[in-house]
């Protein structure tokens, strides 16, 4: 069994699905014929209001005044061929792009073989991308097209020559001479010549009425072309009125994810990241890399991580053009130890991290990790690891009691010596005598940077009151760098 995919008004649609027009709105596609714009391509719509191909302008609008006009767009063109060869690929591998707006796909294998159930299936995913299809169903290639194409939504073929008696002759693409001749013979349908018997065809048409022939009669299946792998997943649109606001571009963006999800997803591969570029009007636009948190084939995950980022951003005008890359990765495999443990959902903490860095800043969300440096507090942050390894009492137990460090050490502190080692400790309105001092311990450190250098003295002392502090002495000035747990 082979399914026929096809996009009625395949340009026609593109464009209407990029500029975010419903189909039951009517419009058509021009093109130039000679020194005229003519119709090219309607949508249902037009064609009730008995718009054709050919008509002007003015006469599609003397028939309809609202009926939309739109000029070919390559790059939603594009766009759509994309979309529907990953909704294809999505259901299996073996697909063959036969022509614009169209694709073949050869149901052996697959999991669901059920010509109806896929029809809705397909109808369905390709609805949701903003498309209206057709899909055909039959033994063979040739005739799983005939059926796409010349019934809306499309059609199951199981019985060919009861199928064929009322489809015109040019739903098979004759040459015109061939349709002529059988014209004149009195045949106007494809039911009508498959009744005639194929040495008499042959005979008096020639070899193009045979082959015609045998592959209405399901007697010869060509093998399909299959389609080579999309070498990138990228999808762009540009504005001619820039987008001022954000709820349409919000929209955008998650039609466009959603159509990529499909095509890496019919490719078998998973986003690993995502490159955002927002073009200006006036300025230097907006570029932004995610690293998503596990590689996905969702959609729906990928608009999250951009949804939290544009909420923050805010640019001098407005957009003028939008561009969207996954940078496709090997499906993930990870086999985790039995003494880790992971993030239990990476994808929340990414969430949570995101509104955070939109709260306090870029540069200030992260785990805390010490520099290589002797300078006390000198730390860095750095992103979250994926896998937390588990805590070991011994090795934590060989560090002794933690430090509380005070991220703004003590002032107003004074030290009284007795033979050089620190004897009392005074705050406003508190004196401490000191039982045990351990020191002095001398720290100093980038003195080969001018105006960075830096030198002060640690004391671990022991309180009266059984408290363990950590005094640091530089200059004329001491101060509380924290205590002991």
């Amino acid at each position: 069994m082979y399914i026929v995919i096809r996009l009625p008004a395949f340009s026609l649609q593109a464009v209407l699905a990029q500029a975010d027009v419903p189909m039951r709105e009517a419009a058509v596609l021009v093109g130039v014929e000679g020194r005229r714009v003519v119709v090219r391509e309607m949508n249902r719509a037009a064609r009730q209001a008995a718009i054709e191909a050919g008509f002007t302008v003015a006469q599609a609008r003397a028939r309809l005044p609202a009926v939309g006009v739109y000029e070919v767009n390559a790059m939603a063109e594009a766009t759509a061929a994309r979309t529907l060869l990953g909704v294809a690929r999505n259901l299996t591998p073996r697909v063959e792009e036969s022509a614009p707006g169209e694709v073949t796909l050869d149901t052996r294998g697959m999991r669901e073989r059920r010509p109806e159930a896929l029809a809705r299936h397909i109808r369905a995913l390709l609805k949701r991308a903003g498309y209206f299809a057709c899909v055909g169903a039959a033994a063979t290639p040739d005739l799983a097209a005939i059926a796409a194409r010349v019934q809306a939504p499309g059609a199951i073929v199981r019985d060919a020559r009861a199928f064929l008696e009322e489809v015109p002759l040019s739903a098979a693409g004759l040459s015109a001479s061939l349709r002529e001749r059988l014209h004149d013979w009195g045949i106007g349908t494809l039911g009508a010549l498959l009744q005639l018997p194929r040495p008499a065809v042959v005979e008096r048409l020639g070899d193009e009425a045979g082959e015609v022939w045998e592959r209405l009669a399901g007697q010869r299946a060509r093998p399909l072309r299959l389609a080579t792998d999309a070498p990138s997943f990228r999808e762009s649109v540009e504005w001619e009125n820039p987008v001022e606001t954000l709820e349409p571009l919000l929209f955008l963006l998650r039609r466009l994810l959603d159509q990529l999800a499909l095509q890496i997803r019919g490719a078998g591969r998973y986003a690993g990241a995502v490159q955002l570029t927002l073009r200006e009007a006036m300025g230097e636009g907006h570029q932004r890399r995610f690293t998503l948190p596990e590689p996905t084939q969702s959609g729906a995950l990928l608009y999250r991580v951009i949804d939290l980022h544009l909420e923050q951003v805010r640019l001098e005008s407005g957009l003028t053009g939008l561009a969207l890359e996954l940078e496709a990765v090997d499906p993930p495999h990870r086999q985790r130890s039995l003494f880790q443990t992971g993030v239990k959902d990476p994808w929340r903490l990414s969430d949570t991290l995101a509104k955070l860095r939109g709260l306090v800043g870029e540069k200030r969300v992260g785990v805390p990790r010490l520099r290589e440096s002797h300078r006390p507090d000198s730390l860095t942050l750095e992103a979250p690891a994926e896998e937390i390894p588990a805590a070991v009492a011994e090795e934590q137990a060989a560090y002794g009691p933690a430090l509380r460090r005070h991220r703004t050490p003590g002032s107003g502190v004074r030290v009284h010596l007795r033979h050089d080692i620190p004897a009392f400790l005074e705050t406003d309105g508190a004196r401490w005598s000191i039982v045990a001092a351990a020191g002095p311990y001398p720290l100093s450190g980038n003195w080969w940077e001018p105006g960075r250098a830096w030198a002060h003295t640690e004391w671990d002392v022991e309180l009266t009151d059984g408290r363990l502090c950590r005094l640091a002495h530089e200059g004329p000035h001491w101060r509380i760098e924290g205590f002991y747990d």
